[in-house]
């Protein structure tokens, strides 16, 4: 049977591309305990003939912290004041804040980092998670 783009997953079985008769080019995930015949035997052609690609664990998701979080740390360091100044001097930083539809932020999003270091306070403590 043809088949390319062998490559491990998660599991340790392979997911591989087969060209079926009917359908041509169809995803299949081989393995060595399927109980179909054809799992098993393509699972043992793909190991025994050609390199396997290795599984490439997926990035991790950046961290986001609520922005009512980072507003109550701000505010508690005496600071509000001053984000609101800056925020309402750049209005493309100011419709970021506010936006209803975006009650988070990335906890290292540059500009918010940025405005953090800019008052003297610490990044990490003020966008934890």
């Amino acid at each position: 049977m043809e088949y390319r783009n062998a490559t491990y997953n998660q599991a340790g079985t392979i997911d591989v591309e087969i060209d079926h008769a009917d359908f041509g080019w169809i995803p299949f995930t081989a393995s060595l305990d399927d109980p179909d015949p054809l799992g098993r035997e393509l699972y043992k052609e793909i190991t025994k003939d050609s390199s396997v690609a290795p599984y490439v664990p997926p990035p991790p998701a950046r961290q986001q912290v609520a922005k009512s979080v980072v507003q109550a740390r701000i505010i508690d360091a005496g600071m509000m004041g001053a984000v609101y100044a800056a925020l309402t001097a750049n209005p493309i930083y100011f419709a970021r804040w506010f936006a209803p539809g975006h009650p988070v932020v990335y906890c290292d999003d540059p500009d918010v980092v940025g405005l953090v270091q800019a008052l003297g306070l610490d990044p990490a403590a003020i966008l934890a998670p």
